[in-house]
């Protein structure tokens, strides 16, 4: 073992004591060295993002790939973390040098950047590329998953539905997916459907502030505004409501006779959004 190697070694040691700026010592000066820079610019980027300073860790990363054209493992690595840090454009743009018969893994990872960019044709492209050149890959579950999104998203309800039992078939118990299946019922209207689905999410996660919002918006198409108003008080519990959210209570509670709560939650909901009519319309129905 040479002295670059012992370095190396001991900064490894650092980083599992989360000793991080001893690291960062060793690791630096290595960047400007050719045989090591590679190892030096991912421990660098690592320990950077940990500190929370995902500029930094970006900047290295990005210089790396621009100066080593041809390094595609660090390229999809980089696109990783861009999409970990919500920069789908950037993402695309790496990917776009990287040769997609280098890894089918760049289908699924382009779809998931035009998905989030709302590009929902492209995505679909790029999912279905995934799956049909992938048949044993981890990534499949999620693949199906984003396709019935994508579905979910154009309105096409029977193509969702049916990716969502493609995903379903190659894990079941991701309170996720049923949420997008319970999101699917509801707007087919199938609601005791949904309401399953979405009892099924909440039991795999009870602590979701999302699922009890769709929980309480199912319930209240059901008509057990009672039950609707549990679902949508604990949310309030647990995370920062919206104007929707204030709308359902709004309702539910009107439903239910309390008038006084029923006109607070109205007003909620017009002091984040001072133009919506249904809020409007329910202030009328409580007067």
């Amino acid at each position: 073992m040479n002295q670059t190697e012992n370095k190396l070694r001991m900064a490894s040691q650092f980083e599992d004591e989360k000793k991080y700026l001893h690291a960062l010592q060793i690791y630096g000066p290595l960047i400007n060295d050719e045989q090591y820079k590679k190892i030096a610019c991912l421990r660098l980027s690592n320990i950077y993002e940990k500190l929370n300073n995902s500029k930094k860790a970006r900047q290295l990363l990005q210089c790396y790939c621009e100066t080593e054209t041809d390094d595609y493992s660090v390229k999809k690595y980089f696109a990783h973390f861009l999409l970990r840090h919500k920069l789908y454009e950037e993402c695309l743009n790496v990917l776009s040098s990287i040769p997609k018969e280098e890894n089918n893994e760049l289908f699924f990872l382009s779809g998931y950047a035009n998905y989030n960019l709302g590009e929902f044709e492209i995505a679909k492209i790029n999912f279905n590329s995934f799956i049909e050149s992938e048949k044993k890959s981890e990534l499949l579950f999620e693949a199906h998953h984003y396709l019935a999104k994508v579905f979910l998203n154009q309105g096409k309800l029977e193509e969702a539905e049916r990716s969502t039992a493609n995903s379903e078939k190659l894990f079941t118990q991701n309170p996720d997916l049923k949420l997008t299946q319970a999101i699917i019922y509801f707007y087919k209207e199938m609601y005791h459907h949904a309401y399953e689905k979405i009892r099924k999410a909440l039991a795999l996660n009870e602590a979701e502030p999302n699922y009890m919002k769709w929980a309480g918006k199912i319930l209240m198409k059901m008509e057990d505004y009672k039950k609707a108003e549990d679902y949508l008080r604990n949310y309030i519990n647990v995370s920062k409501p919206d104007a929707e959210l204030y709308l359902l209570l709004g309702s539910a509670c009107l439903n239910t006779n309390k008038i006084s709560e029923a006109k607070s939650f109205f007003e909620k909901a017009l002091e984040i959004d001072p133009q919506n009519q249904t809020a409007k319309d329910g202030m009328l129905k409580c007067i």
